[in-house]
């Protein structure tokens, strides 16, 4: 695979549509992309370090990562579940949320 169709790949892994589910609370995320539920975390991790050479270590690591590393990170750390749009995921996804699934 060449650096070119490698960028589209990772692009599309980053913007494919899933149903996220909180593995700690069984509640449904309403973002549906590995890139808007990562940016959350990655925030949200760089705000909880207290020392600045413990962000700048985050930063860093976040500038190398892959997308598949943000979909492996927020499943680690913090507990998310990426399932496939299927009839039935999407079901559940919009009786929790009372609204229509547009992924």
């Amino acid at each position: 695979m060449n650096n070119n169709e490698n960028m589209n790949a990772e692009n599309d892994l980053l913007n494919r549509s899933f149903i996220i589910l909180d593995g700690l609370t069984d509640s449904y995320s309403k973002y549906t992309t590995i890139r808007e539920l990562f940016e959350v975390y990655k925030r949200l991790t760089l705000d909880k370090e207290q020392r600045i050479e413990d962000k700048i270590t985050w930063e860093n690591d976040f500038k190398s990562y892959s997308a598949l590393d943000k979909k492996n990170f927020v499943e680690i750390h913090y507990h998310y579940k990426f399932l496939e749009p299927t009839e039935q995921n999407i079901d559940l996804w919009e009786t929790y949320h009372r609204r229509k699934w547009l992924g």
